[in-house]
């Protein structure tokens, strides 16, 4: 096969796409792009056939203040994703986080189940927030609370009885590590297509790469080949806009039945090299051809359900987001090149 030549697309060009909808955050350098259209909340999900979703978001809140809590981490964001309502995939936007999880869930689970390792979570949730003067702690017992009523059965969820299964086994048995980006790919297809009768839980990593939590889950799903599963995402934050830029590009021409909430975040600079990753695994596996590849590549981003916060909320209170910067805009302005794939 001769080399194909495409149209270019480069972090500069993505970003450029973003900036047109997008001002920089008041009074702080460049950490990606931001607007100030809209200044209120996107409403949250009540939907009974959606509690599912909701469930993954309280399971990844809760996660996240435990680890937090214990060991003094400060990390922004934890996102689940529920396969088939069976078996679940956990990431976070700092690789040593899913390592600190598998610690909790593998290392130090000894013969307790899924199930006894989460409410032991929650129990010491309820202690250190009993404690924290931080503004968020109070929904952050929340979550927490939720979650407690699915595992014990008091909210009904869809699929309760396969994920009182899945959290029923015993944990060191029923959580697997995966790094998104290794060879064990066939393992990550058996694990999200349920072929093991054992492991429902990954602990998804992306080593050495500085992707979000999503991106992660989502490069492991295109990665297993597997189109054909009912999956919710969500977690500790709502997609930012380059997130949700991926998410509707996997959405799109992978698997159609991908569900998250579509109300993006700021756009940070950092999801632009997953979401050319995720381009080029897309063409690579077929599933895109060159003409897509360059115009998904290129394309503006929908200008509409869009939110402004200057301040991100963290476990310590609410800090200024300039603490989580990504790169520089004269790095955005690198020179472009054409790709060439072979």
């Amino acid at each position: 096969m001769g080399r194909v030549k495409h149209k270019r697309v480069s972090k500069a060009a993505i970003h450029r796409s973003f900036a047109k909808h997008y001002d920089r955050a008041p009074g702080v350098s460049w950490l990606g792009k931001t607007t100030q259209e809209v200044k209120i909340r996107a409403p949250r999900i009540y939907v009974t056939d959606e509690r599912l979703r909701q469930f993954a978001g309280h399971l990844a809140s809760a996660l996240k203040w435990n680890l937090n809590a214990r060991k003094g981490m400060n990390e922004v964001e934890v996102q689940v994703a529920i396969i088939d309502g069976r078996r679940f995939l956990i990431s976070a936007n700092d690789d040593e986080t899913v390592e600190q999880f598998a610690t909790q869930l593998i290392k130090d689970a000894k013969k307790r189940t899924v199930s006894d390792v989460l409410m032991g979570v929650i129990s010491e949730n309820r202690r250190s927030l009993a404690k924290s003067k931080a503004a968020a702690s109070r929904r952050f017992g929340r979550h927490g609370t939720k979650v407690e009523y699915v595992l014990t059965g008091i909210r009904l969820v869809d699929d309760l009885d396969t994920l009182q299964d899945a959290f029923g086994q015993v944990s060191h048995q029923a959580c697997v590590e995966f790094d998104a980006l290794d060879d064990r790919k066939k393992d990550l297809e058996h694990f999200i297509r349920g072929q093991s009768s054992t492991q429902t839980i990954g602990l998804l990593k992306a080593d050495g790469e500085n992707w979000h939590a999503e991106q992660k889950i989502l490069y492991a799903l295109v990665r297993s080949g597997v189109t054909d599963l009912e999956i919710n995402i969500s977690g500790t934050f709502r997609p930012c806009a380059g997130c949700l830029r991926s998410l509707n590009l996997v959405k799109k021409y992978f698997n159609k039945n991908l569900h998250f909430n579509d109300n993006a975040g700021h756009f940070w600079a950092t999801t632009t090299d997953c979401h050319i990753a995720l381009l080029k695994l897309l063409l690579k596996e077929g599933y895109i051809n060159a003409k897509t590849y360059s115009s998904e590549g290129n394309l503006a981003i929908p200008s509409s359900r869009r939110t402004f916060h200057s301040k991100i909320k963290t476990f310590s209170g609410e800090e200024e987001m300039e603490n989580y910067g990504t790169d520089s805009e004269s790095e955005a302005e690198e020179e472009e090149e054409d790709e060439e794939l072979d």
